[in-house]
């Protein structure tokens, strides 16, 4: 056996081993990925951005400010102001935006100057102004209610049109 022979077998164990864990580790993100995504609403993380922070200690409230963003899950908010509202354990209850708002989840975009999402109920109220489209359909009503566990959107003195262009 030549010097170079067992050099390429422990090249050639390494190239194995190598590929063994680099399939390994591509299940294990691929399954954290699915526990994401499994997660309901009240347990999923929330996310949230902005150019300026405020953090209310005594009231257990954080302040957001300019280009506020939020995410979790598959659902994104944008607004110009968000207050988080904690609860005892230091976990978001409710967030309260204002401004222009902007939410979107899969084919549902909903925009107003009001919204109020109560986390653990996985609900998303809008108003002022409020508009919703699903798909190509566009809804509009005094008060719309986003279930995120269901789907469901619920209308208050609602008009919808089928087949509208989204903004």
């Amino acid at each position: 056996m030549s010097r170079k022979q067992p050099v390429k077998i422990v090249l050639l164990l390494l190239l194995v081993m190598f590929a063994f864990q680099s399939r390994a580790l591509a299940a294990v993100e691929k399954d954290k990925d699915k526990d994401k995504v499994a997660l309901p609403f009240e347990k999923a993380p929330v996310e949230i951005k902005s150019k300026k922070v405020t953090y209310h200690l005594k009231e257990k409230k954080v302040l957001f400010e300019q280009e506020v963003i939020v995410r979790q899950r598959d659902l994104v908010i944008y607004a110009d102001k968000a207050f988080a509202f904690l609860d005892s354990n230091n976990e978001i209850e409710k967030i309260v935006l204002t401004g222009l708002v902007k939410v979107v989840k899969g084919d549902v975009v909903l925009v107003s100057t009001k919204t109020v999402y109560l986390r653990k109920e996985g609900l998303i109220i809008i108003t002022g102004e409020p508009r919703a489209w699903k798909g190509k359909d566009f809804l509009e009503g005094e008060r719309i209610t986003y279930d995120l566990n269901t789907g469901e959107l619920r209308l208050e003195n609602a008009s919808i049109t089928i087949n509208e262009v989204k903004p």
